[in-house]
This record gives structure tokens, C-alpha cells and sequence, in this order.
């Protein structure tokens, strides 16, 4: 909320406000996606895969799959990088 307000009483046009939200927005999508690596690390080590969580993992691929078709389709960067990078890893 305060990031939409700080923005719209910017002199910034229409779309270089877009652009820093969405460049916010891949941003912490990013890190959410790269938040389950540190499990890795823990599945390394003791050999045990029982820490991860598999449906949250089935759902956020899923996620990532529809949304990634999603940004295909729309032509839209601000959706693919994020959801790509969520599909790789």
C-alpha cells in the first residue's frame, strides 16, 4: 500500500511506475523461490529427503508452469523471468 502511494505521487510516468513495481515484485518472487535451497543443504548432509515438503513443492511447480504459460501467452517479462527461474529450480 505504501509503495502504491509513494508511487502514484511521483512525477514518474505511467510506465517507469510500472516498471519498478515490477522489478520489485521479481525481486522478492525470486527470493521466495530460492527460500527452499536452504533445505537442500540439510538433504545433503543427512542424507534425508523428509524435510522437504513435497505437495508444497507439486504446487508451487504448478504455479509456476500456469503462470509461466501465462507470460508466454501475454508476452510479459515481468511474469516469465520469475516463474522460469521458479521452474528451473
Amino acid at each position: 500500500l505504501l509503495s502504491f502511494i509513494g508511487l502514484r505521487s511521483t512525477p514518474l510516468d505511467h510506465k517507469t511506475q510500472r516498471d519498478i513495481v515490477g522489478i520489485g515484485a521479481n525481486v522478492s518472487l525470486v527470493i521466495f523461490f530460492a527460500a527452499p535451497l536452504s533445505t537442500i543443504a540439510t538433504v545433503i548432509k543427512t542424507r534425508d529427503s523428509s524435510t522437504i515438503h513435497i505437495p508444497t513443492m507439486i504446487m508451487n511447480t504448478f504455479n509456476c508452469v500456469f503462470w509461466f504459460s501465462y507470460a508466454l501467452a501475454v508476452s510479459d517479462p515481468f511474469i516469465a523471468v520469475p516463474n522460469g527461474l521458479g521452474l528451473l529450480f
